[in-house]
Protein backbone atom coordinates (compact mmCIF):
# COMPACT_ATOMS: atom_id res chain seq x y z
CA UNK A 1 0.00 0.00 0.00
CA UNK A 2 1.47 3.82 -0.63
CA UNK A 3 1.80 6.17 1.57
CA UNK A 4 -1.05 7.85 2.82
CA UNK A 5 -0.38 10.15 6.04
CA UNK A 6 -0.64 13.22 4.01
CA UNK A 7 2.52 15.42 3.00
CA UNK A 8 5.73 15.37 3.94
CA UNK A 9 7.23 17.69 6.28
CA UNK A 10 11.24 17.51 6.97
CA UNK A 11 12.03 18.92 10.47
CA UNK A 12 15.51 20.95 10.80
CA UNK A 13 17.06 21.75 14.09
CA UNK A 14 18.37 24.43 12.69
CA UNK A 15 14.79 26.48 12.18
CA UNK A 16 14.49 29.21 14.04
CA UNK A 17 11.76 32.71 14.50
CA UNK A 18 12.57 35.76 12.89
CA UNK A 19 10.81 39.25 12.73
CA UNK A 20 12.19 41.64 10.43
CA UNK A 21 10.93 45.03 11.58
CA UNK A 22 11.63 46.88 8.90
CA UNK A 23 11.39 44.24 5.52
CA UNK A 24 8.90 44.09 3.21
CA UNK A 25 8.04 40.12 2.40
CA UNK A 26 6.50 39.13 -0.89
CA UNK A 27 4.30 36.17 -2.38
CA UNK A 28 5.13 34.63 -5.54
CA UNK A 29 3.55 36.15 -8.49
CA UNK A 30 0.05 35.50 -10.08
CA UNK A 31 -0.30 35.51 -13.88
CA UNK A 32 -3.31 36.15 -15.42
CA UNK A 33 -4.87 34.40 -17.99
CA UNK A 34 -3.39 30.90 -16.14
CA UNK A 35 -3.80 28.68 -13.65
CA UNK A 36 -0.87 30.09 -11.56
CA UNK A 37 -1.73 31.70 -8.91
CA UNK A 38 1.07 32.03 -6.59
CA UNK A 39 -0.40 34.82 -4.14
CA UNK A 40 -0.10 32.35 -0.71
CA UNK A 41 2.97 30.94 -1.52
CA UNK A 42 6.11 32.43 0.24
CA UNK A 43 8.76 30.39 -0.32
CA UNK A 44 12.11 31.80 2.18
CA UNK A 45 14.64 29.88 -0.21
CA UNK A 46 13.51 32.68 -2.81
CA UNK A 47 14.68 35.43 -0.80
CA UNK A 48 10.75 37.03 -1.30
CA UNK A 49 12.55 40.11 1.08
CA UNK A 50 13.80 43.09 1.22
CA UNK A 51 15.59 45.01 4.26
CA UNK A 52 15.09 48.66 4.35
CA UNK A 53 16.74 51.21 7.11
CA UNK A 54 15.82 50.04 11.00
CA UNK A 55 17.64 53.11 12.04
CA UNK A 56 13.98 54.62 10.39
CA UNK A 57 12.12 52.08 12.95
CA UNK A 58 9.63 49.56 12.37
CA UNK A 59 7.70 49.53 9.27
CA UNK A 60 4.20 50.43 10.91
CA UNK A 61 2.76 51.10 7.81
CA UNK A 62 2.09 50.03 3.77
CA UNK A 63 -0.07 51.77 1.23
CA UNK A 64 0.38 50.86 -2.16
CA UNK A 65 -0.27 53.26 -5.35
CA UNK A 66 0.22 52.87 -9.04
CA UNK A 67 3.40 50.48 -9.11
CA UNK A 68 4.78 52.34 -5.73
CA UNK A 69 4.35 51.66 -2.21
CA UNK A 70 4.56 54.11 0.61
CA UNK A 71 6.46 53.06 3.70
CA UNK A 72 5.69 54.52 6.98
CA UNK A 73 8.36 54.05 9.59
CA UNK A 74 8.27 55.22 13.21
CA UNK A 75 10.75 58.20 12.36
CA UNK A 76 10.22 58.19 8.57
CA UNK A 77 8.74 57.85 5.48
CA UNK A 78 9.71 56.98 1.87
CA UNK A 79 8.97 55.52 -1.18
CA UNK A 80 9.67 52.14 -2.82
CA UNK A 81 8.92 51.32 -6.11
CA UNK A 82 7.55 48.15 -7.45
CA UNK A 83 9.70 45.99 -10.26
CA UNK A 84 11.19 49.44 -11.30
CA UNK A 85 14.16 51.44 -9.87
CA UNK A 86 15.57 55.31 -9.78
CA UNK A 87 18.23 55.44 -12.39
CA UNK A 88 21.07 58.56 -11.79
CA UNK A 89 22.10 60.75 -14.22
CA UNK A 90 25.58 62.20 -14.44
CA UNK A 91 23.55 65.75 -13.36
CA UNK A 92 22.37 64.50 -10.05
CA UNK A 93 19.15 63.88 -11.69
CA UNK A 94 17.40 60.39 -12.29
CA UNK A 95 14.45 58.81 -13.97
CA UNK A 96 12.65 55.66 -13.41
CA UNK A 97 13.21 52.45 -15.72
CA UNK A 98 12.50 48.77 -15.52
CA UNK A 99 13.78 46.56 -13.04
CA UNK A 100 14.51 42.47 -12.38
CA UNK A 101 13.87 43.06 -8.81
CA UNK A 102 10.44 43.35 -6.92
CA UNK A 103 11.44 45.97 -4.51
CA UNK A 104 13.45 48.77 -5.15
CA UNK A 105 15.86 50.67 -2.57
CA UNK A 106 13.56 53.33 -0.47
CA UNK A 107 13.19 56.72 -1.52
CA UNK A 108 13.54 58.62 1.85
CA UNK A 109 10.98 62.20 1.89
CA UNK A 110 12.63 64.93 3.10
CA UNK A 111 11.39 65.43 6.90
CA UNK A 112 11.77 63.68 9.71
CA UNK A 113 8.53 62.86 10.45
CA UNK A 114 6.87 59.23 10.65
CA UNK A 115 4.05 57.49 12.48
CA UNK A 116 5.43 56.59 15.27
CA UNK A 117 3.24 52.85 16.33
CA UNK A 118 0.23 54.93 15.63
CA UNK A 119 -0.89 53.27 12.03
CA UNK A 120 -4.70 53.93 12.99
CA UNK A 121 -4.17 57.55 12.54
CA UNK A 122 -3.33 56.92 9.01
CA UNK A 123 -5.71 58.00 6.02
CA UNK A 124 -5.28 58.16 2.71
CA UNK A 125 -7.71 60.20 -0.11
CA UNK A 126 -6.61 60.69 -3.31
CA UNK A 127 -3.19 60.81 -3.82
CA UNK A 128 -2.66 62.48 -0.17
CA UNK A 129 -1.95 60.41 2.77
CA UNK A 130 -2.87 61.75 6.25
CA UNK A 131 -1.05 60.72 9.69
CA UNK A 132 0.19 62.24 12.94
CA UNK A 133 3.90 61.92 14.44
CA UNK A 134 3.17 62.42 17.54
CA UNK A 135 6.72 62.67 18.97
CA UNK A 136 7.12 65.39 17.16
CA UNK A 137 3.83 67.19 17.51
CA UNK A 138 3.16 67.42 13.67
CA UNK A 139 0.44 66.49 11.72
CA UNK A 140 1.88 65.32 8.15
CA UNK A 141 -0.14 65.60 5.07
CA UNK A 142 2.04 63.51 2.36
CA UNK A 143 1.36 64.51 -1.39
CA UNK A 144 2.83 64.42 -4.65
CA UNK A 145 4.45 67.92 -3.09
CA UNK A 146 6.44 66.09 -0.67
CA UNK A 147 5.83 66.16 3.08
CA UNK A 148 3.75 69.14 4.27
CA UNK A 149 3.51 70.10 8.14
CA UNK A 150 -0.07 70.90 7.78
CA UNK A 151 -0.60 71.11 11.85
CA UNK A 152 1.48 74.50 11.62
CA UNK A 153 -1.37 76.29 9.91
CA UNK A 154 -3.26 77.65 12.94
CA UNK A 155 -3.10 74.72 15.39
CA UNK A 156 0.86 74.33 15.77
CA UNK A 157 0.84 75.09 19.57
CA UNK A 158 -2.01 72.72 20.37
CA UNK A 159 -1.32 69.35 18.40
CA UNK A 160 2.61 70.60 20.19
CA UNK A 161 0.95 70.17 23.54
CA UNK A 162 -1.86 67.48 22.86
CA UNK A 163 1.49 65.44 22.04
CA UNK A 164 3.54 66.36 24.86
CA UNK A 165 0.89 65.67 26.87
CA UNK A 166 -0.21 62.39 25.61
CA UNK A 167 3.61 61.00 25.46
CA UNK A 168 4.07 62.05 29.28
CA UNK A 169 1.38 60.24 30.16
CA UNK A 170 0.29 57.84 28.49
CA UNK A 171 2.93 54.53 27.16
CA UNK A 172 0.46 53.21 24.51
CA UNK A 173 -1.89 55.19 23.47
CA UNK A 174 -4.32 54.98 20.15
CA UNK A 175 -5.36 57.90 18.36
CA UNK A 176 -7.55 57.55 15.01
CA UNK A 177 -7.26 59.11 11.76
CA UNK A 178 -10.31 59.26 8.87
CA UNK A 179 -10.52 61.74 5.99
CA UNK A 180 -14.15 63.10 5.31
CA UNK A 181 -14.26 64.07 1.58
CA UNK A 182 -17.69 65.93 2.02
CA UNK A 183 -15.69 68.80 3.75
CA UNK A 184 -12.66 68.00 2.64
CA UNK A 185 -10.83 67.77 6.56
CA UNK A 186 -8.50 64.74 8.13
CA UNK A 187 -9.72 64.26 11.36
CA UNK A 188 -8.33 62.75 14.64
CA UNK A 189 -9.50 61.46 17.53
CA UNK A 190 -6.85 60.71 20.64
CA UNK A 191 -7.88 58.20 23.20
CA UNK A 192 -9.39 59.52 25.91
CA UNK A 193 -7.41 59.54 28.72
CA UNK A 194 -8.45 57.90 31.86
CA UNK A 195 -7.23 58.87 35.54
CA UNK A 196 -7.29 56.19 38.27
CA UNK A 197 -7.38 57.45 42.26
CA UNK A 198 -6.64 54.92 44.76
CA UNK A 199 -7.76 55.62 48.23
CA UNK A 200 -6.81 54.77 51.47
CA UNK A 201 -10.41 53.56 53.40
CA UNK A 202 -8.39 54.23 56.78
CA UNK A 203 -7.65 57.45 56.32
CA UNK A 204 -10.04 59.87 56.78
Amino acid sequence: PGYDKGRLHPISEFARRLRRQASITYSESFTTNTTVNGLSSFNPTLINFKNYNTAFGSIQKINARQGAITIFQENKSSRVLVEKSIINTADGGGFVGLSKDILSEQDPYDGDYGICTNPESHASYGFRDYFIDIKRGAVIRLSQNGIEKISDVGMKDYFRDSSDSYMSLVKEMKIFGGYDPRYDEYILSFQEIIFSYLIDQNTS
